[in-house]
């Protein structure tokens, strides 16, 4: 009935190949025209690791599960688990080429076929020792690592916050933040600098291949020492870009907006806005926000799911803990002792900002 100790480990295991196989290195940021400007408008911005590294990650991911004794073909099961919640969230996801990952289907079609060629035996579940160990684990996104209220996006964890443009699509990443224009037309991109100083993050922005400088000059936003500079990029549709490097404590963050040189006109406001409204999170609540966890409840006596979920309120999506409970039949009966995963706390904002609400 629950998600087994193998899904969680198949969820861990395709990350730790990233960093220990011998796959290619990161690529350099750097701007390069690809399919993606034809069909989006614009490129994805200083991707470390591509889809491609993550597919590679997965098939190393099936090696390491089998070899520590885990049944391989679980592993699918937990894609079609995170397919499941990437459907409830439907129009609030972000387009597939946007994404950082492959889609989950995608990911399952592929972890089916790795497994029937390679024949692995069978492995341990351990359902029963998940659950033992899921009491009190964090659900869903952390908002001290970022989160939207309205356009509004706060970030407790590094104490900033930033406003969107209006309309703009937006999504919190786990290694940036990035807005795209209803049009596709332009975008916004805000992420770390790999420099002690605005001055170093902006020079090396600037002396990157393809990127022309127009001007940089040292400016000050709502009190935090920054340079902003203005550039082009070599392409075969002409782009402007316009970009703020921005100390805050002992980090330095770039904000980059990019926009097809024709187009400009709609994304000059944006820019003017979005870049300059980087400032100090002092607001004690939302910096005092705190994730909501995972809870595992034992049934004291026999009821339906549709009785568990009265008892115990929630302000979890009830199709997202039906899913996660693997709950077919509402109205059947589940036995006494039965454990059931639930959600408690509250939801603190959305990772999302401009989406169409998910049906």
């Amino acid at each position: 009935q629950h998600a087994p100790e193998v899904h969680l480990r198949g969820l861990v295991r395709p990350n730790t190949p990233t960093i220990t196989a011998r796959t290619r290195p990161p690529r350099r940021s750097r701007w390069h025209e690809t399919e993606l400007h034809a069909s989006s408008g614009l490129g994805l911005l200083f991707l470390k690791y591509g889809r491609d590294d993550e597919r590679q990650a997965d098939d190393l991911g099936l090696r390491y599960l089998t070899k520590g004794g885990w049944e391989a073909r679980e592993m699918p099961k937990m894609f079609t688990l995170l397919e499941g919640t990437s459907q409830l969230a439907g129009a609030g996801r972000l387009p597939n080429w946007l994404a950082t990952h492959p889609d989950p289907a995608a990911r399952r079609v592929r972890a089916e076929q790795l497994i029937a060629e390679r024949k692995y035996p069978s492995g341990e579940v351990g359902a029963a020792s998940l659950l033992d160990r899921l009491d009190g684990v964090i659900f869903g996104h952390d908002p001290r690592e970022g989160y939207f209220v309205g356009s509004t996006f706060y970030h407790p964890g590094l104490a900033f916050q930033l406003e969107m443009p209006a309309g703009w699509r937006a999504v919190n990443e786990k290694q940036r933040l990035i807005a795209v224009h209803p049009d596709k037309v332009a975008q916004i991109e805000l992420r770390h600098a790999a420099a002690a100083t605005p001055e170093a993050a902006a020079e090396a922005f600037l002396a990157q291949q393809g990127v022309t400088r127009i001007s940089s000059r040292k400016a000050r936003i709502h009190g935090l020492s920054a340079v902003r500079a203005d550039f082009s990029l070599a392409s075969q549709r002409a782009i402007s870009g316009r970009a703020t490097f921005v100390a805050l404590g002992e980090r330095v963050f770039q904000l980059v907006g990019l926009v097809y040189s024709d187009r400009a006109v709609v994304a000059a406001q944006a820019f003017e806005s979005t870049l300059g409204s980087f400032r100090t999170l002092k607001d004690r609540q939302r910096l005092a926000v705190a994730p909501q966890k995972v809870r595992v409840v034992e049934l004291a006596a026999p009821m339906s799911w549709n009785e568990f979920a009265r008892r115990h309120p929630s302000d979890a999506d009830p199709r997202q803990l039906a899913l996660m409970n693997h709950v077919s039949d509402p109205e059947a009966p589940l036995p006494a002792g039965t454990r059931l995963k639930w959600i408690e706390g509250k939801k603190a904002g959305e990772q999302t900002a401009g989406m169409p609400p998910a049906n």
